[in-house]
């Protein structure tokens, strides 16, 4: 099997979903998935990405950077 959303590079206002969450951190976790609000660097060579995941109602919004590596393109089944 394939696995097309590897390969994608989102952009801000894509959603993504946490391959390995941040350290420390109990409200991001892997398979959280939150959407691209910020972008740094160009074209395929970005590598962080600000992403802002909402919880359930009533709870704060949470923003986090990540590097590439970290985030998959969410969204796409096969």
């Amino acid at each position: 099997m394939y696995c097309i959303s590897c390969w994608l590079v989102p952009e801000v206002g894509d959603f993504v979903v946490v391959l390995e969450p941040p350290y420390g951190e109990t409200q991001i976790k892997r398979g959280s998935v939150g959407k691209v609000v910020e972008v740094d660097g160009q074209g395929h060579f970005r590598k962080r990405f600000l992403i802002e995941f909402t919880g359930e109602s009533g709870s704060p919004i949470v923003q986090h950077m990540f590097y590439s590596h970290q985030v998959q393109a969410a969204g796409i089944v096969f």
